[in-house]
């Protein structure tokens, strides 16, 4: 079973640190401070080798202050806005990335006629879009501050690790569906009566207790999945439910210049604290997988 998404989310570092980076090289890269900064570098060589003049003097201090000014106005009064930029820029180069995954997950769903796993996808769906376009909404009114960026960013993520969880659960579905788990329960029985049987010879006896140890494994396997899928629906629920009480948590406030720095940051929590649990019950449980592989395909070559 493949369950793997072929395109994962690229990662986004939202951390201030990889904000300010960005804001630092988007102002020295403006033309207005590199091109007055190398005029002022220029004009000072022009000096050292052929001496000072008015002219020179003016065009250097010029350039120089010119350079400085476009610099602080770029970083100290646009930064906020330079950030909001790249907030922009990754949230929808990931979206475009991951722009119908959840219509394909839900129509696979709905092709292995496994209601609860469309009912998950469409309700992550809604969730995410529901805080979404509040978020937007702000955004388009010019009261997104940093903070409301960082929800944001936090909205995709939680919605993205759903959406791998659901993409895991649709795997597994398929995989169940393809085992004859009361199939394997009989031969297990017929084969541990022909094992009990008087007349077996120790040569038989061998190759059945093989063959029922490989069966045995294949139903343990089943089990495991079992538990495993109910596991990866638990956790598209808490994805989808953090997306609805971090909306809840701002309800009303659609046009209010500052969020309650209380209610952001305990949405901030949430949504932090749903995005790493799916993510280490997906990661563990498809680490489980890819050990089942091994043996179930020895299983299938015994049978």
């Amino acid at each position: 079973m493949n369950s793997e998404s072929p395109t994962k989310p690229p990662a986004f570092d939202s951390t201030p640190g990889a904000i300010e980076k960005y804001i630092l090289s988007e102002t020295l890269q403006n033309p207005l401070t590199t091109f007055s900064a190398a005029v002022a570098i220029l004009s000072g060589l022009y000096m050292l080798a052929f001496g000072a003049n008015n002219a020179s003097l003016l065009l250097a201090l010029g350039a120089g202050v010119l350079s400085v000014g476009t610099f602080i106005f770029n970083y100290f009064i646009r930064g906020e806005r330079l950030a909001q930029d790249y907030v922009r820029k990754q949230l929808e180069q990931r979206r475009a990335n991951r722009e119908n995954e959840i219509v394909i997950i839900h129509d696979e769903f709905r092709r292995l006629n496994d209601k609860e796993g469309e009912q998950a996808a469409l309700e992550l769906h809604q969730a995410y879009q529901k805080f979404k376009s509040f978020l937007q909404a702000r955004e388009a009114r010019g009261t997104a501050m940093m903070k409301s960026m960082r929800l944001q960013i936090l909205a995709e993520d939680t919605y993205f690790q759903g959406v791998e969880v659901l993409r895991t659960a649709a795997g597994i579905t398929r995989a169940l569906q393809e085992i004859n788990v009361e199939k394997l329960q009989r031969e297990v029985q017929d084969w541990q009566k022909l094992r009990d049987a008087e007349s077996v010879d120790h040569r038989e006896l061998s190759a059945l207790e093989r063959r029922i140890e490989l069966n045995q494994q294949r139903i343990n396997s089943y089990r495991q999945r079992q538990s495993a899928l109910a596991e990866l629906f638990a956790e598209a629920e808490a994805c989808e439910a953090s997306l609805e009480e971090a909306y809840m948590q701002f309800a009303g406030a659609e046009s209010a210049v500052a969020l309650p720095k209380s209610n952001v940051d305990n949405a901030i929590t949430r949504l932090e604290t749903a995005v790493a649990a799916a993510r280490r019950v997906e990661t563990r449980i498809k680490n489980m997988s890819a050990a089942d592989e091994i043996y179930l395909a020895a299983s299938e070559k015994a049978n």
